[in-house]
């Protein structure tokens, strides 16, 4: 996934991490690699490496506070959505965009209250 507006390549792996984020944002780097075992099976450091290539593109930063490092998103959701939007427009011609709200509908993605 590209962030157009900040030219930053996200990998969906990289996305779950952010995802997990967003949720709980400040949270500690333990916080995140139990989370993303018990989600997707991943070892630490695993989860270690995504953190650090999501610090290296500074989609995220962290604060330390009594020798714990406390991640959160330089890149709020809304705005990640909003540019996610504008790339998957900006590859759909006028006919396609024009039928793509009821497709989105249709999908039930938009019933299921993904669009809040």
């Amino acid at each position: 996934m590209v962030l157009v507006e900040h030219k930053i390549q996200v990998s969906n792996s990289e996305l779950d991490v952010l995802k997990f984020i967003w949720r709980y944002e400040p949270v500690t780097c333990g916080l995140i690699t139990h989370g993303m075992q018990e989600r997707n099976s991943w070892h630490p450091s695993t989860t270690k490496t995504l953190i650090r290539r999501l610090l290296d593109k500074n989609v995220i930063t962290f604060n330390t506070s009594k020798n714990q490092r406390y991640y959160t998103s330089l890149i709020k959701k809304q705005e990640f959505l909003e540019t996610e939007i504008q790339r998957l427009l900006s590859g759909m011609d006028d006919a396609a965009r024009l039928h793509f709200p009821a497709a989105l509908f249709m999908s039930g993605s938009l019933a299921q209250g993904e669009a809040s």
